[in-house]
Order: structure tokens, then C-alpha cells, then sequence
């Protein structure tokens, strides 16, 4: 195999693991801007079944709306209503809680709460800033094991810093659109080519990422070098299967070869996904410390 039709093979075998390595860069992306809205969704579910939040007692449930507002810093608010849809606790990022006595038993998502004993989650803009709003009832069970609705726990979640919140180790750039408008943006550039793909997270539609496309030279490997590739490969083979004599040549090892930088590649591969995983876990790991009080 000359030195021409060795380097076509070895063009069109990295052109494939270029492809591969920034799909699964993009998608690791989504996956981990999705996993972190879920986690975060877990740490504030559990804020409603707390014995704090169920307590008689307001200024307790003030107290320990103070901490969760600490320790999960996305949080704007948290209200606490009783069974009738009144609010009587209410604490608000920066301020003293307050005990306004509002009735919400008429808002739709009260009534989607009380009535079917589920988390509801739902969006809200104000003043420029988009939040979500996910509700939870506040159950109480007796020793009979009777459970018994007694109001429910809204929290105000600001959009923008939790974006904020997970870039803070994230290198790869992306833009956050919601509504096909800019919400929020990480090391983007303009002249970024990109993949624009869906985020499911609990309470908002239409919101999407943009991360930086693969280049166009990586999306379909080049047809003449697989075809050279092909060819070389048969022509080893061939050249293999015609020889009399035993001889090291070097050609006669380049099935070895190919076989041994394609698992070269493999192994690349799941190292980077290893390493997306850890930087992962390290931002979750990060976030849960810059939080304890």
C-alpha cells in the first residue's frame, strides 16, 4: 500500500471520529442542562415534605423557607398555603417573610393541586424575568395511615440563573432561546454554525439550545477516501493471500493497524464520555456545596 492511498484511509477514518466525538459533545450538552432542571426539580420537591412545612406554627415554616431560599439560590420564593388556598407564609429572596393572608384558591394551579394531590408546574414572566412555578401539596398522614391534604408549597424558580448557575463549569458554548428569542447566552458567537435542539424541562414550552455544529467536512466523510480505504484494504488482502513465502512486510500488517486505531478511537470516545460525565457530577457536587449554609 503506498503512502498516498495509507494517508486517503486514515483522512477518512478520522473524519468519522471527529463526527462522533462532537455529536456526542452536543448531546452530552442537552442531556446535561436536562439532568440538572431534574435534580433541581428533586431538591425542591422535597421541600413540602419537610415536618417544617407542615408545621402550625408559621414562624417555624418562616425559618426553614429562610434556609431552602440559602441553600437552593435559583429559588426566588416559596409560599405556603393552608387547605382553603390562603397564603400564610411567604418569603422572598433578600426580604423578611411576610404574611399578606392572599387568597389563591381561585388560581389554576391551587385548584390543579388540591384537587388531585399532584405537582403542578407552570411559567411565569414578571418584570422582564421568566420563573417556573411548580407547586406541590402539603400532605398530612395520620397513625390510621389516612393521608389528608392541608395546603400546598409554591416555589418560584428564576430561569436565567439557573443557566447561570450550570455554566459556571461548562466550557462548550451555547445559547439558551425561549420563545424563539435570546434568554440566555454562554461564550456564543454569531458566527457559530449550529444544531438547535429541544430542552424538556417541567413547566416551560418552546425553549431550546444551540451549540456549535460539527464541521461541514466532519458530517460525511470524504466518499473518494472510503473509497480509496476500501480499495486498500482489498489490495492488502489480496497481496496477503498471494504471497509463497513468509515476509514482514509492512503491508501485510495494515489489517492490524486499521483494527487497532479503530479501537483506539473506541476507547477515545468513551473517554470523553467519561470525562463529561465527571464534570457533570462535579458541577452537581459543587452547586449542592455552594449551597449548605
Amino acid at each position: 500500500m503506498d503512502n498516498t492511498t495509507r494517508f486517503a484511509a486514515m483522512r477518512a477514518m478520522l473524519a468519522v471520529f471527529v463526527f462522533g466525538c462532537i455529536a456526542i459533545h452536543a448531546e452530552g450538552l442537552k442531556e446535561n442542562i436536562e439532568a440538572y432542571f431534574e435534580e433541581l426539580g428533586e431538591s425542591v420537591a422535597e421541600i413540602p415534605k419537610t415536618p417544617a412545612a407542615k408545621k402550625t406554627r408559621l414562624s417555624t415554616t418562616d425559618r426553614f423557607f429562610v434556609r431552602s431560599l440559602k441553600k437552593h439560590q435559583t429559588i426566588y420564593s416559596l409560599i405556603r398555603t393552608n387547605s382553603k388556598g390562603v397564603i400564610i407564609s411567604e418569603v422572598v429572596r433578600g426580604e423578611s417573610p411576610e404574611r399578606e393572608y392572599r387568597n389563591v384558591a381561585n388560581q389554576r394551579w391551587f385548584r390543579y393541586v388540591a384537587r388531585n394531590n399532584k405537582e403542578y408546574h407552570g411559567f411565569l414572566k414578571e418584570e422582564g424575568r421568566y420563573y417556573l412555578f411548580w407547586a406541590y401539596p402539603v400532605i398530612l398522614t395520620a397513625r390510621s395511615g389516612k393521608k389528608r391534604f392541608i395546603g400546598s408549597v409554591a416555589a418560584k424558580v428564576d430561569l436565567w440563573d439557573c443557566f447561570h448557575k450550570f455554566s459556571a463549569q461548562v466550557e462548550q458554548p451555547f445559547l439558551v432561546r425561549l420563545n424563539a428569542k435570546s434568554l440566555y447566552s454562554h461564550k456564543w458567537q454569531k458566527e457559530y454554525q449550529f444544531r438547535e435542539e429541544p430542552l424538556n424541562i417541567p413547566g416551560v414550552d418552546r425553549i431550546t439550545v444551540r451549540f456549535e455544529d460539527a464541521p461541514a467536512a466532519a458530517h460525511e466523510p470524504d466518499s473518494e477516501a472510503m473509497a480509496l480505504a476500501a480499495q486498500a484494504e482489498a489490495a492488502a488482502l489480496k497481496a496477503e493471500q498471494d504471497k509463497q513465502k513468509p515476509a514482514f512486510k509492512m503491508e501485510s500488517y495494515t489489517p492490524v493497524i486499521v483494527i487497532g486505531v479503530v479501537l483506539l478511537l473506541v476507547l477515545v470516545v468513551a473517554l470523553i464520555r467519561l470525562i463529561m460525565w465527571l464534570r457533570y457530577k462535579r458541577l452537581i457536587s459543587k452547586i449542592d456545596k455552594e449551597s449548605i449554609l
